[in-house]
């Protein structure tokens, strides 16, 4: 846990060899400009799980939850011979 946390905070801080990559298309991207001072390094930095990321996870998560209650509700309910909701994961009345 505390490992994915630290490469959650360190997505958008560029490594060495990540800022020697975006120096190396930031003077490719000046070669081929016909106003190479407008460019900067910093243009070459992709963002990476900045906006509504985490929102996303956190929707994908609830999702991957319910359809596992779901298929575990499905088989409970073939063994056991009743019908298990889902959501509450009690047990209806047939």
């Amino acid at each position: 846990m505390t490992w994915q946390a630290w490469i959650d905070q360190q997505w958008n801080r560029p490594s060495r060899s990540d800022y020697y990559e975006m120096q190396t298309a930031c003077q490719v991207a000046r070669v081929l400009a016909k106003s190479p001072g407008n460019i900067k390094i910093e243009h070459f930095k992709l963002p990476f799980g900045e906006d509504g990321t985490r929102q996303q996870k956190a929707e994908e998560d609830k999702k991957i939850a319910e359809q596992a209650k779901a298929s575990w509700a499905g088989v409970l309910s073939m063994k056991l011979g009743k019908v298990i909701d889902a959501v509450t994961g009690r047990v209806k009345e047939s």
